[in-house]
């Protein structure tokens, strides 16, 4: 899942672009928001946004 269809009018320059691969980190399903998510956080182990997938 990429961006752009979560906002794809807000952030069309997200898709597929240098953009997106600076800011986001990775997109998780919500089984691993704790470990992969706010632990990461805290963790000091991501590096850019963690966006949630809520269809998984």
């Amino acid at each position: 899942m990429s961006a752009p269809s979560i906002c794809p009018r807000r952030w069309p320059p997200l898709h597929k672009g240098e953009l997106e691969r600076q800011v986001i980190d990775r997109v998780i399903p919500l089984e691993c928001l704790v470990p992969n998510g706010f632990l990461a956080l805290a963790e000091g182990r991501a590096y850019g946004k963690i966006l949630l997938d809520p269809r998984t």
